[in-house]
């Protein structure tokens, strides 16, 4: 006599089971994600990228902001008075004290450097045509002047160099003096006035002064 093995019966999961257990993971899918979401924001809103335009975002919006009662009645200076502000250089009096003592020094300064300039081999290069070495016998006449305040005072001028004894027109220069506070010194060498520009500018201010006196 045979024995035949017992059966198994395997239960089979009932379709209704079977979605119960995709819910379920679907629900543990959407926490799992939620909660990632979450702290992504979270890194997202400390991030120093972020922080930074929302500053930008906010400034903006402050510069679009209705503009302050100071800001629409601010007064516009006029063009003549821009001019005159620190740091550009101005008109000055060409017989003002310290502008005619700039003047002097230019001059001296000039005599000393073509004083070195003969000294040296001929056929170096010279700053100006005429000759003002003996600057003792030369007459100066400030013909431009015009200052700037900086640490002290620049003194932007155009000179005329004309023979004391006949009065005759030796040359002319522009330069800028520094005078730091009584301490004078020559900052730049400019470009030289021919003669006839200087009589022009010599009879332009007798002119005025004629006008003045009138």
């Amino acid at each position: 006599r045979s024995h035949q093995p017992p059966e198994c019966h395997v239960k089979q999961p009932t379709v209704a089971a079977a979605d119960e257990d995709q819910e379920h993971n679907h629900m543990r899918s959407r926490r799992y994600f939620g909660l990632l979401s979450v702290v992504f924001a979270l890194e997202l809103l400390q991030s120093p990228w972020t922080i930074a335009a929302a500053a930008q975002i906010d400034t903006q919006h402050s510069s679009m902001a209705e503009p302050s009662h100071e800001s629409r009645t601010t007064e516009v200076v006029p063009q003549h008075q821009r001019r005159n502000m620190v740091g550009g250089y101005t008109d000055a009096d060409i017989s003002e004290e310290r502008v005619v003592d700039a003047a002097q020094f230019a001059v001296s300064a000039l005599a000393q450097k073509q004083l070195e300039e003969e000294d040296e081999e001929e056929g170096g290069e010279r700053t100006y045509t005429f000759n003002a070495i003996r600057a003792d016998e030369v007459n100066l006449v400030v013909l431009e002047a015009q200052k700037q305040v900086v640490a002290g005072m620049n003194y932007r001028l155009t000179i005329g160099v004309t023979d004391r004894a006949s009065g005759e027109c030796l040359g002319g220069f522009k330069c800028i003096v520094y005078d730091r506070f009584g301490d004078l010194s020559l900052s730049i060498w400019g470009k030289e006035v021919e003669c006839g520009e200087v009589g022009l500018a010599i009879a332009r201010l007798k002119d005025e002064e004629g006008d003045e006196e009138g």
